[in-house]
This record gives C-alpha cells, sequence and structure tokens, in this order.
C-alpha cells in the first residue's frame, strides 16, 4: 500500500470532489476505505477552518472600517461644536447639549451604514419605530464620544475644558448683565426687562471690540453709553473663562482636523473589534 503524501492526498480531494466513492477512489489510488474517509474529513475540516478564518477576518475588517467611520463622525460634530459661535448673553444653552446634539447629528448623517444594522434615522422607515429610534441613537451617540475620548484622551481633556469653560463663561455674562441692569434701573430709571436688553448690547459691544471688531461707527445711546461704562470694569470674571474657551476649542480643531486627514483613530476603545468582539 502506498504512503499517502500531499500529491496522493489532493488526488483523493479532487476525486471526492468530482463524485467518486471512497470505494472507487481506494480503488484507483489502491488505498483502503478507510485512509480515504480520512483525508477527505481531513480536507472538509481544513476547508471549514479557513473559510471560518477568511470570513472572520473580512467581518474583522468591515467592523474596523464602519467603527472608524461612525468615529470620524463624531469628530465632525465635536468640532461642530466647538466652532459654533461663543454663546451670546441671551444664551442658556449647556455644552454638553450642544455638544449631544451634533454629535447626534453626525452620526444620523450615517443614514445608509445605520439601515444596514437595523437602525432606523428617519420615521416611519421599514423595521423602524413610528418616529424612527431616536433612544438606541442618543444611546449610541453617547457611546461614540466615549469611545472617541478612548482612542483621543488629549482629545477629551480639551473638550472638558471646553465644556466647563463655556458654560463658565455663561453664568459670568448672565452676572454681569444683572449687575449692570441694577444699576441701570436705579441710576437711569430703565425698568427690569428693558434694563437687561441695554445691559446685554453694552456686554456683547465690550466683548466685541475687545476682540478687535469694529462697532458701525454711530454713537451709542446715552443708556447704552452709560452701561458700557458699567461693563468695563466688570470684565475680569469674563475675560478668564472666555480666553479658555478659544484656546481649548483651538485645541479640539488641531486634534479633529489631524484625526480626520488620517482617517482613522489610533488606541482602542471599549467598542473597538479584537476577534469580532469588542475590547
Amino acid at each position: 500500500m502506498p504512503r499517502v503524501d500531499i500529491e496522493i492526498a489532493r488526488k483523493i480531494i479532487r476525486l471526492s470532489n468530482e463524485g467518486l466513492s471512497y470505494t472507487a477512489i481506494g480503488k484507483e489510488l489502491h488505498l483502503n476505505n478507510k485512509t480515504v474517509s480520512l483525508w477527505v474529513k481531513k480536507a472538509k475540516e481544513l476547508e471549514k477552518t479557513r473559510v471560518m478564518e477568511v470570513t472572520g477576518t473580512d467581518l474583522n475588517t468591515r467592523y474596523t472600517g464602519e467603527h472608524h467611520k461612525m468615529l470620524l463622525a463624531a469628530a465632525r460634530g465635536v468640532y461642530k461644536s466647538v466652532s459654533t459661535p461663543l454663546p451670546s448673553v441671551r444664551e442658556s444653552q449647556e455644552a454638553g447639549v450642544l455638544l449631544e446634539h451634533q454629535v447626534l447629528t453626525g452620526l444620523q448623517d450615517m443614514e445608509g451604514l445605520l439601515a444596514d444594522r437595523g437602525v432606523h434615522v428617519r420615521p416611519g422607515e421599514p423595521g423602524g419605530t413610528g418616529d424612527g429610534d431616536p433612544d438606541l441613537l442618543e444611546s449610541m451617540a453617547a457611546r461614540l464620544r466615549e469611545g472617541l475620548f478612548q482612542h483621543i484622551p488629549e482629545l477629551g481633556e480639551a473638550v472638558k475644558t471646553w465644556s466647563s469653560s463655556r458654560d463658565e463663561l455663561r453664568i459670568r455674562q448672565s452676572e454681569v448683565v444683572e449687575q449692570v441692569a441694577a444699576v441701570l434701573s436705579q441710576r437711569r430709571q430703565v425698568e427690569g426687562d428693558a434694563a437687561r436688553e441695554i445691559a446685554s448690547q453694552a456686554l456683547e459691544r465690550v466683548i466685541f471690540e475687545e476682540a478687535g471688531g469694529l462697532t458701525d461707527g454711530e454713537s451709542p445711546g446715552e443708556d447704552l453709553a452709560f452701561a458700557v461704562r458699567q461693563v468695563e470694569p466688570r470684565m475680569d470674571g469674563v475675560r478668564e473663562p472666555l480666553g479658555r474657551v478659544k484656546a481649548s476649542a483651538a485645541d479640539c480643531k488641531a486634534l479633529v482636523a489631524d484625526l480626520l486627514l488620517w482617517g482613522g483613530a489610533a488606541g482602542k476603545c471599549g467598542a473597538c473589534s479584537v476577534g469580532n468582539q469588542p475590547v
């Protein structure tokens, strides 16, 4: 009986694939049926393993690619957030709410990818709920933000500084407006909301001029000019968080720009894939 080498093994597999029985293959190659059966089974097991490895690699590659696309969408949301004009003295939106909204919007822009995963952006989509999947999308957006900052801790720190500084700026601006409005009410006989409106205009004018902006050239009215004089000595509490907002926003923009140039994030996060499973 000949020893089964690689060439004979290939012949066994080829003949089996052509539909020959183990007995017929054995007769042609002068082998017993058990030897033929053993080699055919080994070949099938090896092929199954190869297919699983290839499929697993393909799935892992696809998941990683889609994961990075979502991270880039989250990064664009961060960029839009920190690029939003500084809060006006009349604005009450918290920085965290703005960030959540922009990242969620970035995720929703990936409508096709989400639909492939059974997540529906628009109301009434096939397989979706009557109003889409808002809760699921919000949860995914929160996970994306968390994952993005795990990939790029420096970005997470910059966003944290930007967010806290922006919220502090709103508070400081509001304090100045209320103080100046109180002085207007006492000295200029201007009532509540009207006083706050003049104080708000005065604060915006001072911030604009300190940033190097030029006014329209028209002289302010008497009440506004008085309010501007009241704002100027109260600006220290506004300047410090304002400077931090601008500096941290610039840091965030630079980090996101680098990420977009690279087309992906280094490192790992809790949602990254290793062997088709989250890390």
